[in-house]
């Protein structure tokens, strides 16, 4: 078994697990969507109430990567345009491969379709991430409440 050791928490790869969201995994999604934004971003705060995110991820696809019992991350996506719109790892499992294990299964799922993603400027460690995974800047710019963000697109 290989195993991945972060902060002196060490858990199995084999273990981790990929499957479509409960309704009961909701909670520790939307705690997860506001520690690791606070993690990445702690100058510009986010807190998500659980209703907030399931408005959010209300019509998208919502994996989540569970090492039992526990929900350490999670995906959601827009599968008409195969757009992510979330993917946060709890930070006491980021560097692990949760992510990378989450986008991989996405892009599966979309067949030979790219994924597409708005990533914030600010945040450095997530665009250095996707670009490790292949995903290129398109032209696409924008400004929202958070801030700067670019368009990126690829495959794991």
């Amino acid at each position: 078994m290989r195993s991945g050791m972060f902060k002196g928490i060490t858990f199995y790869r084999d273990k981790l697990v990929i499957r479509v969201a409960a309704h009961e995994d909701h909670a520790a999604c939307a705690g997860i969507l506001a520690e690791s934004w606070l993690s990445a971003l702690p100058s510009r705060r986010r807190n998500v109430g659980l209703a907030e995110f399931r408005d959010q991820t209300e019509g998208e696809l919502l994996l989540v990567a569970v090492l039992e019992p526990d929900v350490v991350g999670f995906i959601s996506l827009w599968t008409k345009e195969w757009f992510v719109h979330h993917l946060f790892v709890d930070p006491a499992y980021q560097n692990q491969g949760v992510g990378t294990r989450l986008l991989t299964h996405a892009a599966t799922l979309a067949g030979d379709r790219e994924l597409s993603l708005k990533c914030q400027v600010q945040n450095e460690g997530a665009i250095r991430f996707y670009g490790r995974l292949g995903f290129k800047q398109t032209t696409r710019k924008g400004v929202d409440e958070f801030g700067e963000w670019v368009e990126l697109r690829g495959r794991p």
